[in-house]
């Protein structure tokens, strides 16, 4: 049963698999994926090439807006955001959740005492 918060949004039920779980915090990816064809109607069309950093306020592709055959105008798609990952941190965040792992620390736990 969904329940809506009198501020908006919604309130999953008690009975989901997630109830106890916390919220993490995922490390970036290497790379990430932007769908150009988002929406209704044509797909966007990409400024940028594959591969190519972006930065905040950077226009990544440019959507046309139309009805029938008639076009009403066109839409930038713009970065909100530029993202710049530091590999040392990415790679100091999946030691880190190496050793979370129950497993590894029952392992560890034998092979050390």
């Amino acid at each position: 049963m969904m329940k809506t918060f009198s501020i908006g949004g919604i309130h999953p039920a008690d009975s989901k698999i997630s109830k106890d779980c916390r919220i993490e915090v995922l490390p970036l990816p290497s790379k990430v994926f932007i769908s150009m064809a988002q929406h209704l109607g044509a797909p966007a069309v990409p400024v940028v090439k594959a591969g190519d950093k972006v930065k905040a306020g950077q226009v990544m592709g440019i959507m046309t807006l139309y009805y029938g055959d008639e076009v009403y105008g066109t839409l930038d798609l713009v970065a909100i955001t530029s993202v710049e990952r530091s590999e040392l941190l990415y790679k100091k965040q999946q030691f880190f959740q190496f050793f979370q792992n129950e497993g590894v620390r029952i392992i560890l736990a034998v092979v050390l005492f």
